[in-house]
This record gives C-alpha cells, sequence and structure tokens, in this order.
C-alpha cells in the first residue's frame, strides 16, 4: 500500500517538471507533440503490419508462383 503513494507521487513529480518545462520553453511542448506523432505512427505501423503482413505474404507466394508456370509456359511456346 505504502508503494503506491510513492508511485503517485514520482508521477505527479515527472508531470510537474514536463509541464514547467513546457511552460518555460514552447520548444518541449512542440518536441512531446513530434515524440506523440511518432509513437501513433508505430503504433499504426505495427497494426498494419499484424493485420495484413500474413495475407501480403501470401499473395506475393502466390504472384510469384504464377509469373513462373506464366514464364515456363511462354518458354515452352517459343521452344
Amino acid at each position: 500500500m505504502q508503494y503506491s503513494i510513492y508511485y503517485y507521487y514520482g508521477l505527479l513529480i515527472v508531470f510537474g517538471v514536463v509541464a514547467y518545462m513546457i511552460v518555460v520553453d514552447k520548444n518541449v511542448a512542440a518536441y512531446i507533440v513530434l515524440i506523440g506523432k511518432i509513437i501513433k505512427l508505430n503504433i499504426s505501423r505495427f497494426w498494419f503490419w499484424l493485420k495484413f503482413y500474413p495475407r501480403l505474404r501470401f499473395d506475393t507466394f502466390w504472384l510469384k508462383l504464377k509469373s513462373k508456370k506464366a514464364l515456363n509456359a511462354m518458354k515452352s511456346k517459343q521452344s
């Protein structure tokens, strides 16, 4: 129970320091916004990879297989 108080006080101090830095220097606010955008981009990229990558791998394999078959068929017609 006692450790949770230290945790909350620690978070309060960290966010208080960040808020003070934002008030004092506007570049800190811009930096925090950019970091937020980078985190959002990484999460959306991970979500896209998680959702579509297995399908993309299968489609790529299927496309290569059909291309090889078509190439072999063209080569056999030329010979």
